[in-house]
């Protein structure tokens, strides 16, 4: 009896293994490889997830080392999509992943399908609010046969309490033999490069490309033009360069450890034009200016060349920018080129509207012309400029300082890493690419470039060099002026009348540093001053988290 049931619990088992290894690995990601700040295979054409909030995620990864935080604290939808995959009507795909963190989440598939505008989800999020990992699995069904398609992971409603959404370990599997595969994705078949340098970037399935070693399959062959046989051995992007004018052939092929074709041969290939006559050659000027309503680009859509210098690098692109002053900066989207700040470059690329802020996307060519140039000078502005989008819409994309400027809320800065500093009005400050945590009423000089997020202008400082704070401090806005700090210069004690509700006051030195802090309540304050010691100070009256207003006073 034992024999009979041990031998019926390996048939089980058979027949289980059997069935799990019967699927076909269409996308295996640990979020392990990044290209430049990318995770490699993801951010398709469909993913509308800001660049800035895709980001790798160390603190707790599934496996081994890094997982992906998603971020999106609104309550629309926003996509983190996969690269393109090959899809046929009526299969039904099974997306599994890992995720922990606080916000919503679900799966669907971008495949051109008659309805949904070419989408479908599943109809029900799931909501997550844990800081450990959970397994979850849903499925899709493709409407249509297309190479074109993208797996998407639909996130909204993130929460900064458990630092958002984090996902790790996708596996997308369908019914069948499971094969290996490589699938050219960029360039595409047919397309017109214009630049003799050519990134071409690929999926690999059910096969694990790495040098020889534990768990190794094997690496990639490719050819270019029918030459000789060269080898790589990641999935980065091939960078092919110095090709001439002309049509060109790449063909990638998967080997085993010992340089042997599979059986059968798994190989792809992709034909190409580059043609080094740079099309429709215009200033950034040209492309940004516009007196429409929305102030859209007029080469919208268009296939356009433009060039400038990098003036900021972001985590999915950089800012480029010729000449001092509005209208002349743009930001590109690309995640295959990564120059450095001082780099001139000449793209050709497409012009996108992306929610009302101008883009330059699906670049074509891409030159580095020289390196280690001076950067255009930032453009000074106050918070006037870039307050309403429509008179920022002449500052996207451009490097500008603001000085002098009172920091005026901090409330985001530790879930959304925004601040905000008031010169005439608010202007507002992000993380994109460094993340500072302010002090509430210090001035400020800030510098960095325009970058809209969810309808709103930030300057976003590149490094600590951006943000220093001013020595000079002048007083905070109109409302200042109704405030009565009196005596002036005092030497024990500081009445302060009309406090216009608020909750505290503080006082700090022309440093930023704060000197002393107490509760109000009314709208008249005697303050001790005995233990300061000479000198100029900045009074400041807030209400939780916000300036109402700041006043200098001299202690003798």
């Amino acid at each position: 009896m034992k024999k009979i049931i041990t031998l019926s619990i390996i048939s089980i088992l058979t027949l289980f293994c059997f069935a799990v290894k019967a699927q076909v690995t269409i996308v295996s990601n640990d979020f392990e490889t990044w290209n430049g700040n990318v995770p490699v295979g993801m951010v398709g054409a469909k993913t509308n997830l800001l660049a800035a909030n895709i980001n790798p995620y160390t603190v707790s990864a599934h496996s081994p080392t890094q997982a992906c935080k998603l971020e999106n604290t609104t309550t629309s939808l926003k996509r983190f999509t996969t690269q393109p995959h090959t899809v046929t009507n009526g299969t039904v795909y099974t997306v599994t992943y890992w995720v922990r963190g606080h916000g919503d989440i679900k799966v669907g598939l971008f495949d051109g399908r008659s309805t949904g505008s070419g989408y479908y989800y599943n109809t029900t999020y799931t909501t997550i609010n844990a800081s450990t990992w959970a397994l979850q699995t849903a499925t899709v069904t493709a409407a249509t046969d297309t190479a074109k398609a993208e797996f998407i992971f639909a996130v909204k409603n993130t929460n900064a309490d458990i630092d958002h959404l984090q996902i790790d370990d996708i596996l997308i599997t369908r019914p069948g033999t499971p094969d290996p595969t490589i699938s050219i994705y960029t360039p595409v078949e047919g397309s017109t490069q214009y630049s003799a340098d050519v990134p071409v970037a690929f999926n690999v399935s059910e096969f694990v490309v790495g040098n020889p070693g534990t768990g190794i399959d094997g690496h990639i062959n490719y050819t270019v033009d029918g030459g000789s046989v060269q080898s790589q051995y990641t999935v980065l992007p091939i960078n092919l360069t110095g090709l001439a004018a002309g049509v060109h052939q790449v063909i990638l092929q998967l080997v085993d450890t010992n340089n042997v074709a599979l059986t059968p041969n798994k190989a792809d290939t992709v034909n190409f034009t580059v043609d080094l006559t740079l099309p429709n050659a215009q200033t950034i000027h040209d492309i940004q200016y516009s007196t429409a309503t929305p102030a859209n680009s007029p080469f919208i859509n268009t296939l356009t060349t433009t060039s400038g210098i990098v003036t900021a690098v972001a985590p999915a692109g950089y800012f480029i920018q010729d000449v001092t002053g509005m209208w002349n900066g743009i930001y590109v989207y690309d995640n295959l080129h990564h120059p450095v700040i001082g780099d001139n470059v000449t793209l050709t690329g497409t012009v996108k509207e992306f929610y009302g802020y101008t883009e330059f996307t699906a670049i074509t060519g891409f030159t580095v012309v020289s390196s280690g140039n001076t950067l255009p000078a930032p453009t000074t502005i106050t918070g006037v400029n870039i307050a309403d989008t429509t008179v920022g819409e002449a500052y996207e994309g451009v490097l500008v300082t603001i000085s002098d400027a009172p920091c005026s809320n901090v409330a985001h800065v530790a879930s959304y890493g925004e601040w905000q500093v008031f010169a005439g009005d608010t202007a507002n400050v992000d993380d994109l690419m460094f993340h500072y945590v302010p002090t509430l009423a210090t001035h400020y000089d800030v510098t960095g470039v325009v970058y809209l997020t969810f309808s709103i202008d930030f300057i976003e400082p590149r490094d600590a060099n951006d943000v220093q704070v001013h020595l000079g401090i002048n007083e905070l806005s109109s409302t200042s002026a109704n405030v009565n700090v009196y005596p002036n210069p005092t030497t024990d004690f500081l009445f302060v009348s009309n406090t216009y509700g608020a909750t505290s006051v503080k006082i700090s030195n022309l440093v930023g540093e704060t000197v002393k802090e107490i509760a109000i309540n009314g709208d008249d304050v005697k303050i001790n001053l005995g233990n300061l010691t000479t000198g100029v100070y900045i009074i400041t009256l807030q209400n939780k988290n916000e300036i109402i207003a700041a006043k200098k006073f001299t202690k003798e």
